[in-house]
């Protein structure tokens, strides 16, 4: 499933974040919105450092700042809550459209 936009949360993502330098901004940013698009972030540091777009070295220096924004094996929570609704509502949509836009599960009748 294509998701063309991810929910920011701007009070709940800086009251998380303030303790971040810029770069480890853009590095756990990078990484959140990889999670978004594919469900799941590598559990390798390499494979961490070229989706934050960090050398090895520098990743290295700054990955025990954002780990402990994940869960276990890299995992989000909130993002995790974020995708399981985005399902629900394309879902409902879905079925939607199959009743030609209408929700309540009236079809439209051809005569």
């Amino acid at each position: 499933m294509k998701r063309p936009w991810m929910p920011l949360y701007v009070g709940d993502y800086l009251a998380d974040t303030g303790h971040l330098t810029t770069e480890e901004h853009g590095a756990y940013f990078l990484l959140i919105m990889h999670y978004w698009v594919n469900e799941s972030l590598p559990q390798e540091s390499k494979s961490l450092a070229v989706l934050a777009r960090l050398s090895f070295k520098k990743w290295k220096g700054i990955e025990g700042k954002i780990k402990p924004l994940f869960g276990p094996n890299w995992s989000h929570k909130r993002l995790d809550q974020e995708l399981d609704k985005s399902k629900e509502i394309s879902l409902k949509r879905s079925q939607s459209g199959r009743l030609g836009g209408r929700p309540n599960g009236h079809a439209i009748v051809k005569q």
